[in-house]
């Protein structure tokens, strides 16, 4: 089911904490016209209770989006904020092309609410995207808050990150054997695993203390 272009405005600002509505509502009043919308569904399961927190606060991020791509004059009349905002929406359109060009802005974000979309993407079927994913998540250029606000979201969302790394291995299973012998191997389970090391430190310290 896709939502009407006039309700998204809504969906979306559901999608970030409320302190960033007004740069949602600018965003989407800057997508291009499409003859869908975003889809009503969202990215946690349907069979278990919906939700994930961000900053302490419940979002419900779409599973897709299906605009056009976002002009450059659009994009230079935004703040970096709704550039960020911008990305993280991006992250869900349906061209995997489109998401991929978008991900270096959204890993740059530097607002928790971009954690989900990154952790979202580890579980879908790009693995060009998970392996920029990973690769950026290792380079010594990668910023330290952008890791830190990945593993406080995930300490918070056990049980999505458990979901994400089943599609992980899903889809490595499905399309990607033949380049990666074992699920270790694969881009998205480095990186859940990288990730998943430094919630294990941070939790082991919170107990010393």
């Amino acid at each position: 089911m896709v939502v009407p272009t006039g309700d998204e405005s809504a969906v979306w600002a559901r999608a970030f904490p409320a302190r960033l509505a007004d740069d949602v509502a600018v965003v989407v009043a800057a997508l291009s016209a499409a003859s869908h919308g975003t889809s009503a569904h969202t990215i946690d399961s349907p069979r278990r209770p919906r939700g994930i927190v961000v900053d302490g606060e419940v979002v419900e991020i779409p599973a897709r989006q299906y605009h056009g791509g976002m002009d450059a004059p659009d994009r230079a009349r935004l703040t970096s904020t709704q550039l960020g905002v911008a990305a993280c929406i991006h992250s869900r359109h349906h061209d995997g092309r489109e998401r991929q060009a978008w991900l270096p802005s959204l890993l740059t974000f530097d607002e928790p609410c971009a954690s989900p979309f990154i952790v979202q993407l580890l579980g879908e079927y790009v693995v060009e995207i998970v392996t920029e994913i990973e690769s950026t998540l290792r380079s010594g250029s990668t910023a330290a808050s952008t890791i830190e606000r990945l593993v406080a979201f995930m300490e918070e969302n056990a049980p999505f990150v458990a979901r994400t790394r089943d599609r992980a291995r899903s889809y490595w299973w499905k399309y990607h054997t033949y380049a990666y012998a074992t699920f270790a191997d694969y881009p998205a389970a480095r990186a859940l695993d990288l990730l998943a090391g430094r919630v294990l430190g941070v939790s082991s310290e919170k107990r010393r203390t």
